[in-house]
């Protein structure tokens, strides 16, 4: 069985600082613009990361490799939200014990109303991030098969730009509809326009660790949270 947690995206702010933390104690790393080539880029030992051997050049649906403009700064959450965090939204939710501290089991729609109580309660505005914010984010600037190194990183080590869990833990929904990949320059893409599911990042959802997960790749099928500051 596949666990879900969210990643948020906070817009409006005034300052930009490099680092800020919220009133639940969720702590966010400050991304600037800058442009990425989304998809699967590496072929793929699958095997050796303990993944299925069909994905050595990853899912279908990371292709086209595309060139991808991410024009705003934006923070994101350096960890996924935490059962403690989620629990001031939701007294009742008790979380699951093997992904613990994070929050996990969560639906793409109850994700987005933790988002909306989130910006009522501090007056900014969250979101769960795009896609391709999430990818670029994940990256962090680098072009190997993980943002680390060819290694699977592991759970809690931040890569270059300070964020954790990127292709460990739980995996994370985006907000965007699941769909194929461009094959053209794109600016700040959010996916199509409908579709039958959300994507999910963070994890290979072939294996039940969901750990497969190069630049969140394999295992686009769809937590996270970020912000884009004005």
């Amino acid at each position: 069985m596949v666990f879900l947690t969210t990643l948020l995206v906070l817009t409006g702010c005034s300052s930009r600082p490099k680092e800020l933390d919220n009133a639940v104690g969720m702590h966010f790393m400050l991304v600037q613009p800058g442009h990425f080539e989304m998809g699967n880029t590496h072929a793929i030992n699958a095997e050796r990361l303990g993944g299925p051997s069909y994905l050595g050049h990853g899912d279908w649906d990371e292709h086209p490799v595309h060139k991808v403009t991410i024009s705003s700064p934006y923070y994101i959450s350096t960890t996924e939200v935490t059962i403690k965090q989620f629990q001031k939204f939701r007294p009742a939710y008790k979380g699951n014990k093997k992904y613990a501290p994070y929050a996990s089991g969560i639906s793409w729609d109850g994700a987005v109303a933790y988002c909306k109580w989130l910006s009522k309660k501090e007056g900014k505005t969250y979101r769960l991030p795009t896609e391709a914010e999430w990818a670029y984010a994940a990256r962090a600037g680098r072009n190997t098969l993980f943002a680390s190194s060819d290694s699977l990183p592991k759970s809690g080590e931040p890569n270059a730009w300070g964020l954790k869990n990127m292709n460990t833990d739980v995996a994370e929904w985006c907000w965007d509809w699941h769909g194929d990949y461009p094959a053209h320059v794109v600016t700040d893409p959010v996916g199509p326009a409908h579709g039958w599911a959300r994507v999910v990042r963070g994890g290979g959802l072939d294996r039940p660790e969901c750990l497969l997960c190069p630049d969140g790749q394999p295992g686009r099928n769809a937590a996270g949270f970020s912000t884009h500051p004005d």
